[in-house]
């Protein structure tokens, strides 16, 4: 894929850091530092003659293909859920973290616990956390994802629009997560 980039390409960059720590004006950057860290999941050359701006095309759309591991931020990909793998929550309190199917069960166990315990639990304290572990694909193969607090219900063959997934380094494969940032919408 780098092999299509020369000098003078125009490219689409989709989330690029800054490595600068505070303003500072562009002429007095050196010209051996780049204070732009771009990342391979979020480049894709600009085919188009025409100038930049506002395309009728979404000029960041991913293939699962094309997705480094080690990559970064994936802008942009529309899959279509083959199989729900896990719908789970995750509940922590304190140093106690536990992925289970029914909430009210868990809580009344870690009452009690801590009612044994003579431990107080406040309401801050609780963090619970939705997950839905799937496979999806697109037309060029498939993939694991985990999506954090889904707004809705999940089903198979359902189409979302995702924009911002990170990869999962640790996997023998690729596994996609999304984020705080990411923006999901379900394609009909």
């Amino acid at each position: 894929m780098l092999s299509n980039y020369k000098m003078g390409s125009k490219i689409h960059v989709f989330g690029m850091q800054l490595l600068l720590e505070k303003p500072t004006d562009i002429l007095e950057i050196k010209d051996d530092f780049c204070p732009l860290k771009l990342s391979f999941n979020g480049i894709k050359i600009c085919n188009t003659k025409t100038p930049l701006g506002k395309s009728k095309k979404i000029s960041f759309l991913n293939k699962i293909r094309n997705i480094q591991i080690n990559g970064d931020v994936v802008s942009c990909l529309i899959v279509k859920v083959e199989k729900i793998i896990e719908d789970k929550f995750l509940i922590i309190i304190d140093n106690y973290r536990n992925r289970v199917d029914d909430i009210e069960k868990e809580m009344e166990k870690v009452l009690e616990l801590a009612r044994k315990a003579k431990k107080v639990i406040r309401n801050e304290e609780v963090i619970i956390k939705r997950y839905v572990k799937m496979k999806v694909s697109d037309d060029t193969g498939e993939c694991l994802l985990t999506w954090w607090n889904p707004p809705e219900i999940i089903k198979i063959g359902y189409t979302f629009q995702f924009v911002y997934l990170i990869p999962y380094l640790n996997s023998m494969g690729l596994h996609l997560n999304t984020t705080r940032k990411t923006y999901a919408i379900k394609k009909k």
